[in-house]
């Protein structure tokens, strides 16, 4: 018997009830919180929970994290979401974010997964219960594709291994880094970004490792490199694709031993980073073709995040009030539907400079 207890006061959830029954599950409903957590305190077989993000006012995360501490096994579905609570429901344990309205078809999938990971689990011992990985700005937009991108950014901030971004140049690979490191334990400690591509091969050691005084000619103080600046926090490792060979063998040898030295230095120096990388090129047709470190690759990306260029469907000026959508219209010359027709290279630069254009347009008309 596949029981799913729903925990909504939606006027919908009646209807959402006799889906789930024509479709062989066996739904429990309760509209309340605390009798939803009655419910599973009092049963040996509900294992799988649909919660609402309407149900308490925005309090959606508070009501996750009591049940995964108080039953971490429990398989808990988030429904009726905005975008904004996606990253940090999964990153609290959540199996799956369904957004609202919701997608039968998504909840039928999810419900599918969550029954097949409690069948693995009456198995096999030791399985994970989620992808357990905080919420500051969300990225917006409603598109699969952003919805999937933060979900990444929720499981990647629940493990201290390295995270390598893919995508375009202008698609925002740095704010997702950035992202993760400021919704991670880590967020206290310092983010140190340092462009690969743009530090020439000769300054590169002293980039990140810094140098003693004396190192050489011009070295007349101590200076701390990136690696040492980042203790602690997170190194954001940006252009990776573009190291030299010499380059990416430095990178590859204090990423194994978490140990290097200052330049004109003989004294190791230990430190704790979690790496962050980008690129806007294949680094798996790189190794192929021998211009890229296959070690220092399996180094870079235990975990890998797609940045999805813009191009494939706007969502995010779409978000914007009725009156952005008009100034637009008369700043761009053309309907706000037309811009998700266009090709979007460097969308972050962009979107600023049409919002600023807009808002010229707009302090013009009122004077």
């Amino acid at each position: 018997m596949k029981e799913v207890l729903i925990i909504d006061n939606n006027q919908s959830s009646g209807e959402l009830k006799s889906f789930l029954s024509i479709k062989g599950y066996t739904p429990i409903i309760v509209n309340d919180f605390n009798k939803g957590l009655e419910k599973i305190n009092e049963s040996t077989s509900l294992e799988v929970v649909l919660l609402s993000a309407a149900l308490s006012a925005g309090n959606v995360q508070g009501e996750l994290e009591e049940i995964k501490d108080k039953h971490p096994n429990v398989i808990v579905i988030v429904i009726r979401a905005g975008i904004h609570i996606v990253r940090k429901a999964i990153s609290l344990g959540a199996l799956e974010v369904l957004l609202r309205p919701i997608n039968m078809e998504e909840l039928c999938e999810a419900l599918d997964r969550a029954f097949d990971r409690l069948s693995i689990r009456s198995n096999i011992s030791g399985i994970p219960d989620g992808e357990e990985v905080e919420e500051q700005a969300p990225l917006v937009g409603k598109s699969k594709l952003m919805v999937k991108l933060n979900k990444q950014i929720g499981r990647a901030v629940s493990f201290k291994a390295s995270v390598l971004l893919t995508g375009e140049t202008g698609t925002g690979k740095g704010v997702v880094a950035r992202l993760i490191h400021e919704e991670s334990e880590r967020k206290k400690a310092p983010f140190i970004p340092i462009d690969c591509g743009a530090t020439p091969e000769a300054l590169f050691e002293d980039a990140l490792f810094g140098h003693v005084k004396g190192a050489f000619t011009d070295a007349k103080d101590k200076r701390i490199g990136a690696f040492e600046q980042a203790h602690g926090g997170t190194l954001f490792l940006d252009e990776v694709g573009n190291m030299t060979p010499a380059q990416q063998g430095t990178l590859l040898t204090v990423l194994q031993e978490r140990e290097f030295q200052r330049v004109g230095s003989d004294q190791t120096c230990s430190v704790d980073v979690r790496v962050i990388s980008a690129t806007n090129q294949n680094l798996k047709e790189m190794m192929e073709e021998r211009k890229f470190r296959t070690d220092l690759y399996y180094r870079l990306c235990d975990y890998e995040i797609s940045v999805p260029p813009y191009e494939t469907g706007l969502r995010i000026l779409s978000y914007s009030p009725h009156t952005f959508c008009s100034l637009l219209k008369k700043t761009m010359r053309c309907r706000p539907s037309l811009l998700h027709q266009r090709r979007w290279h460097c969308l972050k630069r962009i979107a600023g400079q049409v919002m600023l254009e807009s808002y010229i347009a707009a302090s013009k008309e009122q004077q």
